[in-house]
Parts: structure tokens; C-alpha cells; sequence
């Protein structure tokens, strides 16, 4: 989440600040209880109360595949619900003034402007993973919808030396008419007529302060704008928002335009739930000054990214970052924090406690200045688990922005399953605040307060369970029970089941062809042995090539994704490939006692191969009909060839069953060896190129001459 502010000094000098935000998180079956609050994006100034009030919500849920399953109208600011398990989207508008229904259209999720505004429209949209919950109501985090206007906060003030000049009014011109709250962001129209201008104010004397709002106008960057003299009606895109001051000295009317974006140049941009403040000094008719100061802050934490299903754990080496981006010289920032929840002797910053607050020194302007941060507790309980603090920057003009965390700690523990040593088995584990199975493992993360959680060791078909250890070396057992009831004693710590084998090992090796050709029938071998599971295996067969058909030694034929019954020993599995390139086969074998073993393999399918050769007499006389063959040829296809035949000299034809072969006549012919008949109608030297293409459209030529005299 960034700030911005953006200082100068012109014939009006801006001072501006731009405020944004960001989203949330979890998943499982059973339908769940759900609390919701829902709250304003605290990262606006907040100057009147209904720019934070939330007056009504229409909610909707989405599932996966975009479809709403569930919508709500109210008042309160609180919601409850009831959903099955699972990863949704949420979408909140807050203070539509109305209810969408239970299928709004696109455009119902469009506001309009409006000069003056009872409460400001909200939005929020992100994903929502909702587990199932023991008991009671799932508490989900707050919800901070973001509002869905920018803020412009003005005051001009004319200086001492130009006194003679008068204020007249000033104008916001060029704003939206209306903007989806689902995306704020979006490409700015170029039609004039979807913009409007706001009532002009009347003014008067040297002094006015306001505030106004309007709707985002992302109209972009231009880049070849360097100084802030050249941000002007010339420059600025069409319909790039402004405000125009109005004023008189003597017999002058003025004119200033001050175009609104992210700094004093090239950027256009009016975002959603910005707030600039325009400190505008009036410093003559013509002249400008161009001195300015610009920058932005970035302030984090590393526990924001490093949680487990919300909570953070214990980092002895978390840090602090507070990042100034741009030069905010000749101004002078200065950094506090204060910690408003947790034991504030236990939360350090730099290895000394926050107590009633620590200055931060901020010796990168800009730059990135960094503090490391610890909350140190040897056991996280429900009483001290709640961290929230503030981190102020403040400005030596005055201004200052806070930015506030909340952090939820907890323990962790690791139940690891996957060791080198370990045989086969699951755990499941309950009643913990968070608990998830490491993805493509066994091992499981859970999150708990001083009431622990309940793991239960689960030893897979032909396995047995041998008990709970501290370390991956099994020396040192807690428990030789499958249920186990943890306790926290420290707020990380690993626990480790151990299951033993009943068994002996399932052994499978498969042996593929030497050679795969198209069309050609090939055989690989499975051969299963070493458990004594008296029951038969079962072998899950998968291909590359889903249409393939394999053959079994009992005659059983199946395809990719089927499954057929086996015993010890070997087996052929006969196959014949439909396509050249590379093919793999998979096999996954599941014993009696539920052991399994995976074997594959991956080979490349070739064409067949064809020759192709042709016999003819060195020399002929004219007008005789001198023999020819062609003899075609293969150990791998079997099909039909075509063939087709070019003559070079003049005067020949080449007759095949009583008909002459045209040029470029193409006629079908099996493997073995076939007579042409030649005749030339002249003397010289002719060459026979025969081609020979089998249905993969594979080719080989041959060639013959002869001279005729």
C-alpha cells in the first residue's frame, strides 16, 4: 500500500497524496456458519464522518465457475451466512441505495457523480477460501471495501508579494459521469459527452480551502512531460480531469489550470480512493517557479507475507521497511511507531521494546530504511496472540500519513510424515485454529493456542503405527497411541509418526521394445513380484495416446486410464503405435496390502521403412517394347503404396497392365515386384524416376535409363 505526496512551489504550489489498497484467503465439505465485517479501507484521511459510513451492502458470492450462489441486501455492516466449504469470490457494493438482485447486469454495478455526496459508494472484490469449522461461526477477517471516489482537498492562497491579486472561483471540470465498481481502473472513455464539470464555487480575497470528489479518470502518462510548466491544456489529454481557478489583478482576468494526477508532471491518473491534497500558492500573473518535491512511502512487514491460514509464527529476524520513493527534499520526514494492542514490552523493534513508542529514524530519504521486528512470546495463547501497531511518517510542512497493522500470532507445529526412514500412512489432524496437508506430500502445518489440536495416525493397508517422536531419527517417543492430544510447549515444533511395513515390498519392472514403429505390433513386458499379498495386484495402465489399445496375455483388451487384474509374474502387453513421435506408458500397480509402485517408460514411434528399386536394359531399339521392373519392399508396412512415374526424352511412354502411365498419373500397388513395358518413338537417352509413398506418406524413389538406337 503506497502514499504519495507530491510538493511545488508554481505560480500555484501542489502538495499531494494518493492512497490504495489490496485482499485476503483458505479451504473444506459440511455447510459453515460465516461472520464478516465489513469495514472502510482505513487508508483514506477520513475529514467528515459519512465518507467512512457504511449505509447498506449487496453481497455476492461466486463459485468457481462465476455463478452467484448466494446474494444479500442489508444495512448492517456485519455479514452472516451459511455455504458449503470451499474457494469462492466476493463481491461487495456498499451504498448503492438500492438492492442489485439476485442477477445484476453489468451496468448494475455502475455510480454516476454526484456534486455532493450523503455517503460515498464502496467496493470490494477478491477470493475467499472458507473452511469447515467444528463448531459455532467461522470469523472470517474484516473485509475493507475501498471507496470507489478520489477526494480533492484544495487551498490556495494568494502571496504577500502579488496582494493586488483577487480570487474569484474555482471549478473541478472534466470529471466522469459514471464508473463500474468492480473496475475502477478501467480505460477512460474518449467521447466528451461522458464527462462532466462540476458548479463553479465563488470566491473571494486572498485565502479558500475545499474539498470536492469525483470519479477515477485513469488518462494515463505522458511521458514527454519533464516540468511541471509543460502540465497544461496544451499537453494534457482530452479529457483529463483539473481544476480551474479563476482571479483578477486590475484589469486582468486569470486563468490557472491545475490538472490532477499522481505527480506534478506526467501523470494524469486520478485513482480510486486517492486523496490529493492541492496546497496552491498564487506567486503571480505569468512567472513560474519550478522547484518541487515529490515522493512516495511504502511501509510493510515481513509477517504480512509469511503467514500460515492467517496467522504469523514466531521470526526472530522479521523486519520492519519503511520505503521512501522519489526526493522529498527540501522537506524533512520523521518516523514514529505505537503499539495500541499485544504486551508492548514483548514487541521489539531493533531489539528494544515499542513501550509507549519509539521514533524511527529514517536515514534513506529516499531509500529504503530497515528495523528488525519481533514479537517474543515461547508460547502464543489466545490472551497475547493480537499485535496491532502504527507506523506515522511525518513531513517537516506537517503532513503525515499512519499506516496500521493488525497481526494474528500462533504456534506451529509440523507433523511430518516423509522421512527416508518412514513407511506408509496419513495423520489427521483437528480442532487446531489452522491446519492443512503440505501440498504433494503427507506432511501436514497446523496453527495452535494453548489448547493444542488432536493429530490421529492413520498406517496405510499392510502398515502399522509405532508412535509420535520429536525427531526424524524416532529415539525419543511421546506416545505409542494413534490419537494424540497436542500441547504447545513452544511456539515451533516438529512431531514425527512413524509407521512400520507388515509386508514385503512390492517389486515391478518394466521392459519396453527395442523399436516402435507405426502400425507395426510391439510387445512390452511387466514382470511383479516380492509381496505375498494373496490377493491379485491391480494395474492402472495410462498412454500417451489415449486411443492405443493394449492386449493382455488372457486376451483382456483396454485403453489409456483403465485398470485389469494381475498376479506375480511376467506379462506381455502387446500394443500396436497409431503415430510417429514420442510415446509413453505408464503403469501403477497397487498390491493386496495397498502397496504401490509406478513404472514407465518413453520412446520415440518411427514411420516403416520401404525400398524401392528399378531394373531396365541399358539399350533398346525404337518402337520396341523393352521390359522394365520395379521391385517395392518392406519388413515393417504392409499396406498399399502409390506410385507415380516421370519420364525425361522425348517420344517415350510407359505401359503398366495395357495402360500407358500418364505423367503425374499415380496407381496403386502392393509390395513385390511389378513389369512395365517401355517404348520409345525415337532414338536417345531416357530416365525413369519411379516414387513410391506408403499411407504415412513415407517415400523413397527409384531410378533406371535407357538409350534407344
Amino acid at each position: 500500500m503506497k502514499r504519495f505526496l507530491y510538493s511545488l512551489l508554481l505560480p500555484l504550489s501542489i502538495l499531494c497524496s494518493c492512497i490504495y489498497e489490496d485482499e485476503a484467503d483458505c479451504c473444506r465439505p459440511t455447510k459453515v456458519r460465516v461472520e464478516m465485517a465489513v469495514r472502510p479501507d482505513p487508508m483514506m484521511t477520513v475529514t467528515r464522518a459519512d465518507e467512512a459510513t457504511i449505509r447498506d451492502l449487496n453481497f455476492y458470492l461466486y463459485n468457481a465457475d462465476g455463478g452467484i450462489i448466494l446474494h444479500r441486501y442489508q444495512t448492517s455492516a456485519t455479514l452472516r451466512f451459511e455455504c458449503l466449504p470451499g474457494s469462492y469470490r466476493i463481491r461487495i457494493a456498499a451504498n448503492m441505495s438500492r438492492d442489485l438482485g439476485e442477477n445484476p447486469a453489468s451496468e448494475d454495478f455502475t455510480v454516476s457523480h454526484a456534486d455532493e455526496y450523503d455517503v460515498l459508494p464502496m467496493a470490494y472484490e477478491g477470493n475467499v477460501t472458507i473452511n469447515s469449522s467444528s463448531g459455532g461461526v467461522l470469523a472470517l477477517p474484516a473485509v475493507e471495501v475501498r471507496r470507489c471516489v478520489a477526494k480533492i482537498s484544495y487551498h490556495i492562497t494568494v502571496a504577500p508579494a502579488v496582494a493586488d491579486i483577487e480570487l474569484r472561483s474555482v471549478q473541478l471540470l472534466s470529471v466522469p459521469r459514471s464508473v463500474s465498481v468492480f473496475n475502477m481502473a478501467a480505460a477512460p472513455s474518449d467521447d466528451p459527452d461522458d464527462y462532466t464539470d462540476c458548479p463553479e464555487m465563488g470566491l473571494s480575497g486572498q485565502q479558500a480551502a475545499g474539498d470536492c470528489y469525483l470519479l477515477p479518470n485513469m488518462q494515463g502518462m505522458v511521458a514527454a512531460i519533464t516540468d511541471q510548466r509543460q502540465k497544461n491544456p496544451e499537453n494534457a489529454p482530452a479529457n483529463a480531469s483539473y481544476l480551474l481557478i479563476r482571479a483578477v489583478r486590475g484589469s486582468k482576468i486569470l486563468a490557472y489550470y491545475i490538472y490532477l494526477g499522481g505527480n506534478n508532471t506526467s501523470d494524469f491518473n486520478v485513482r480510486a480512493n486517492m486523496h490529493s491534497r492541492l496546497n496552491i500558492s498564487i506567486l503571480g500573473d505569468s512567472e513560474v517557479d519550478t522547484r518541487i518535491s515529490s515522493y512516495a512511502l511504502n511501509v510493510h512487514d515481513t509477517y504480512e507475507g509469511n503467514t500460515i491460514g492467517g496467522y504469523c509464527t514466531y521470526d526472530v529476524m522479521g523486519e520492519l521497511f519503511v520505503e521512501v520513493d522519489g526526493d522529498p527534499s527540501p522537506l524533512t520526514l520523521r518516523g514514529h511507531i505505537t503499539a495500541s494492542q499485544s504486551d508492548k514490552e514483548r514487541l521489539l523493534v531493533n531489539d528494544a521494546s515499542i513501550g509507549s513508542g519509539r521514533d524511527l529514524e529514517l536515514a534513506n530519504q529516499p531509500g529504503r530504511n530497515g528495523y528488525f521486528l519481533c514479537y517474543d512470546f515461547p508460547v502464543y495463547t489466545t490472551a497475547n496472540s493480537q499485535v496491532a501497531y502504527t507506523v506515522t511518517v511525518e513531513d517537516d510542512a506537517g503532513f503525515a500519513q499512519s499506516f496500521d497493522f493488525r497481526r494474528r500470532f500462533a504456534n506451529r507445529l509440523q507433523v511430518v510424515v516423509e522421512t527416508a526412514d518412514n513407511g506408509k500412512g496419513r495423520v489427521n489432524v483437528s480442532q487446531a485454529l489452522y491446519a492443512a496437508e503440505i501440498s504433494g506430500t503427507r506432511n501436514h502445518v497446523a496453527m495452535c493456542h494453548e489448547m493444542g489440536c488432536t493429530l490421529v495416525a492413520l498406517p496405510a493397508a499392510g502398515y502399522r503405527f509405532e508412535g509420535w517422536y520429536t525427531t526424524d531419527g524416532y529415539t525419543k517417543r511421546l506416545s505409542s497411541s494413534t490419537t494424540y492430544l497436542y500441547i504447545p510447549e513452544s511456539n515451533d515444533t516438529s512431531i514425527f509418526p512413524k509407521f512400520t511395513a507388515n509386508a514385503l515390498p512390492l517389486e515391478a519392472e518394466l521392459t519396453p521394445p527395442s523399436a516402435f514403429v507405426v502400425g507395426v505390433s510391439a510387445q512390452c513386458n511387466l514382470a511383479l513380484s516380492g509381496t505375498d499379498s494373496p490377493d491379485p495386484m491391480t494395474a492402472l495402465l495410462t498412454c500417451s495416446d489415449p486411443q492405443i489399445m493394449f492386449t493382455f496375455p488372457n486376451g483382456e483388451r483396454v485403453t489409456s486410464g483403465s485398470a485389469v487384474s494381475l498376479l506375480s509374474g511376467t506379462h506381455g502387453i502387446s500394443f500396436t503405435p497409431r503415430a510417429a513421435g514420442s510415446l509413453t506408458v505408464t503403469l501403477c500397480v497397487t498390491d493386496g496390502f495397498g502397496q504401490s509402485v509406478e513404472r514407465s517408460f518413453t520412446q520415440e514411434v518411427r514411420y516403416p521403412k520401404s525400398t524401392s528399386l528399378l531394373r531396365t536394359q541399358a539399350s533398346a531399339y525404337p518402337y520396341s517394347n523393352s521390359p522394365m521392373t520395379l521391385t517395392v519392399s518392406s519388413k515393417e508396412y504392409e499396406g498399399d503404396y502409390t506410385v507415380s512415374c516421370t519420364v525425361t526424352g522425348e517420344e517415350c511412354q510407359v505401359v503398366y497392365n495395357d495402360s500407358v502411365l500418364q505423367p503425374d498419373e499415380c496407381i496403386t500397388l502392393r509390395a513385390g515386384t511389378h513389369t512395365f513395358a517401355v517404348t520409345s518413338y525415337s532414338s536417345g537417352r531416357s530416365t525413369f524416376v519411379f516414387t513410391v509413398t506408403d499411407s504415412y506418406g513415407q517415400s523413397t524413389t527409384a531410378r533406371g535409363s535407357i538409350t534407344w538406337k
